[in-house]
């Protein structure tokens, strides 16, 4: 179910959406942390401790590194933040937070609700929001973090139409809120590079 907004208010959240395209038009790369996604992986993490996130462990796969770091964000504290390089360790392309899960679903859907709010008077009108229960679920029935884990409940918002990279805040099906930052530039290049070495192998 798509959700809608009155048209007073698309006016003001397209206001300072254009606010923030032309404030982002002077940086080619989305910022986490207050660090722009302009630096090599060994960079951008070293930054990212300075702002006290902490490495706890490194993944690396024939695509990409995975960085898992831990640490407080948006006043949270022991959120697990996951940092995608490219495998070259060249360029950042997204990083997502995952919240600790909360005791219940009421206080899950309060803090998504309130953190949407926060993104939206940053970023301006979202571009979509999904949020929807399906058979035999329905919010109300105490059963929500199971609908999520069988992918039966839907709950994500998305800012797509920023000019350095897309948003995105959900539930996911482990019911913690998950916050992604996907930079449009170095995700679009390294999806291309391991576009070419699949091509290359078949």
């Amino acid at each position: 179910m798509k959700m809608k907004k009155s048209s007073t208010k698309k006016l003001m959240s397209l206001l300072v959406a254009g606010l923030v395209s032309m404030v982002c038009m002077g940086q080619e790369h989305i910022s986490f942390k207050c660090v722009e996604m302009r630096f090599d992986a060994q960079t951008y993490l070293r930054k990212l401790e300075s702002e006290g996130l902490s490495l706890t462990s490194t993944e690396r796969t024939k695509m990409q590194n995975i960085y898992t770091l831990r640490g407080a964000f948006a006043t949270t504290d022991n959120c697990v933040v996951k940092i995608y390089a490219h495998r070259s360790d060249s360029i950042i392309g997204k990083a997502v937070v995952l919240f600790p899960k909360e005791e219940s679903w009421q206080k899950a859907k309060a803090n998504y609700k309130y953190l949407k709010e926060i993104y939206e008077s940053k970023y301006g009108e979202y571009s979509a929001e999904y949020y929807s229960f399906s058979t035999p679920y329905r919010e109300g029935d105490g059963r929500e973090y199971e609908a999520f884990a069988r992918g039966k409940a839907r709950c994500i918002t998305y800012w797509k139409d920023l000019y350095i990279g897309i948003i995105k805040i959900g539930i996911n099906k482990n019911g913690q809120i998950e916050i992604t930052y996907e930079d449009r530039i170095n995700w679009r290049t390294i999806q291309d590079s391991n576009r070419r070495d699949i091509e290359a192998e078949i």
